[in-house]
C-alpha cells in the first residue's frame, strides 16, 4: 500500500554536515561531507572548498548529496568539470540526491559519463540540461522543480525511467532522443515533445499536463497514459504534488498530434501509439477513458492536426477511436484539444492505401 511521505524531517543516512540546525531541521545542513572534511561543499571554508575543487577534473566522479547550491557554487564546481576540447562539463559517476539548486541550474551540454543522479532533489528555479548527454542512467524520482524542466536535444543512452518528477512549469524535452526502452512519469504544467525521438518502446505517464507531440517520432510502440493516483516510488512511497496544489484538477491534455511519425521503420513490423485515461486498463470499446492508437499499419503514418480519430487504412482494421471522457467522478480525463473527429482520408475513402492520416 503506497505510503504518506514523511512530514517530520529525518536525517540522511550519509555522514551529513549538521550545520545551521533549526526548529524545522534539528539535525542541520543535510550536504554530505566532503572527502577528508566533516562539512559539505557549501559550508567548507574558502581554503578547503578552493582545494577540493583543484582536484578535481574533468570526467571525476562527484557526490553532494543533501548539499545546498547557490548558482556562484554550482557555476565553480562545474567549471572546473569543463572539457577544455569541448567547453562543456564532463562528469563521472554524479550524485545530487536530495540536493536543493536555490536558483538556476545550469548543465546545459554536459556528458554525464556515468549515473546522474538527482533523486528527490529541489530545483528552486529554471534547470537547464539542454542538449546535455546521459550516457548512464538518468534518476529524478521525487525531483521538483520550481521552475521549467528543460532537457531539449537531451541524449539518454541507457536510461530506463525519467522521474516520476514534479514540475510547477514546463518540462521541455523537445528534440531529445531516447534509445532505450523507458518510461517517463511527469507530473507538472505542460510537457512539450516536440520532434523527442523514441528509438525503443516507451511509456509516458501524465498527470496534470498539458502535452505536445508535434512532429515527435515513435520508432516502436509508445503508450501515453493519464495517471488517476498520484505516482508512487519504488520503496512504496507517493510522490508528493503540493506544488501542484493550486491547478484546478489532475487532469490531462493532448496539445498536439500534428505532424506525428509514428510508423514502423522496418515494414515488417507495426507500431502502435496508445493513449489510455487509465493506465491499469487495456483498450477496449468499453474502456471509460478512452484510447487512439496505431495498429497493424505497415507503413509509415504522419498524423495532421490537434485532436485525431482513426488514424490507419481501412485494409489494416482501421478502428476510430474517438477519446472519451472518463465516466464521472472516475478521475483524471485525457482529453484532446480539438473535440472534432473524422476517419483519415484513405480510410473515409475505402482505398485502403497508405498515407498521411488526417484527423482534424
Amino acid at each position: 500500500m503506497p505510503r504518506q511521505p514523511s512530514l517530520a524531517p529525518t536525517p540522511p543516512s550519509w555522514p551529513y554536515c549538521g550545520d545551521d540546525p533549526s526548529p524545522e531541521r534539528p539535525f542541520g545542513c543535510p550536504g554530505i561531507h566532503v572527502p577528508g572534511h566533516t562539512a559539505c561543499l557549501a559550508h567548507l571554508d574558502s581554503s578547503d572548498r578552493d582545494a577540493y575543487l583543484a582536484g578535481l577534473d574533468p570526467g571525476s566522479g562527484i557526490d553532494h548529496r543533501g548539499t545546498s547550491f547557490t548558482e556562484p557554487l554550482l557555476d565553480a564546481l562545474l567549471a572546473v568539470l569543463r572539457d577544455p576540447a569541448t567547453g562543456n562539463p564532463r562528469i563521472g559517476d554524479a550524485r545530487f540526491e536530495s540536493a536543493t539548486f536555490e536558483g538556476d541550474a545550469w548543465f546545459e551540454s554536459a556528458t554525464f559519463g556515468g549515473d546522474a543522479w538527482f533523486e528527490s532533489a529541489t530545483f528552486g528555479g529554471d534547470a537547464w540540461f539542454g542538449s546535455a548527454t546521459f550516457k548512464g542512467d538518468a534518476e529524478f524520482g521525487s525531483a521538483t522543480f520550481k521552475g521549467d524542466a528543460e532537457f531539449v536535444s537531451a541524449t539518454f543512452e541507457r536510461a530506463s525511467t525519467l522521474g516520476p518528477l514534479v514540475c510547477v512549469g514546463r518540462v521541455k524535452l523537445s528534440g531529445a532522443v531516447f534509445s532505450r526502452p523507458v518510461t517517463l512519469s511527469f507530473a507538472a504544467f505542460h510537457v512539450e515533445c516536440r520532434r523527442t525521438r523514441w528509438s525503443s518502446t516507451a511509456e509516458v505517464r501524465l498527470r496534470y499536463a498539458t502535452v505536445d507531440f508535434a512532429h515527435a517520432v515513435f520508432e516502436y510502440p509508445l503508450t501515453i497514459a493519464a495517471g488517476q493516483e498520484p505516482f508512487v516510488l519504488a520503496g512504496g512511497q507517493l510522490v508528493t504534488e503540493a506544488p501542484l496544489a493550486g491547478l484546478p484538477d489532475a487532469a490531462v491534455r493532448l496539445a498536439s498530434l500534428r505532424g506525428v511519425d509514428a510508423g514502423p521503420s522496418d515494414p515488417r513490423r507495426h507500431r502502435p501509439l496508445r493513449l489510455f485515461a487509465h493506465r491499469d486498463r487495456a483498450p477496449g470499446p468499453d474502456t471509460p477513458g478512452g484510447h487512439l492508437f496505431l495498429r497493424n499499419c505497415p507503413a509509415r503514418h504522419t498524423l495532421a492536426g490537434r485532436g485525431t480519430g482513426a488514424v490507419h487504412p481501412a485494409s489494416h482494421a482501421c478502428r476510430r477511436a474517438p477519446l472519451a471522457r472518463s465516466a464521472a467522478g472516475s478521475g483524471p480525463r485525457l482529453a484532446l484539444g480539438d473535440a472534432r473527429r473524422r476517419a483519415c482520408g484513405a480510410c473515409a475513402t475505402g482505398a485502403g492505401v497508405p498515407g498521411t492520416a488526417q484527423g482534424v
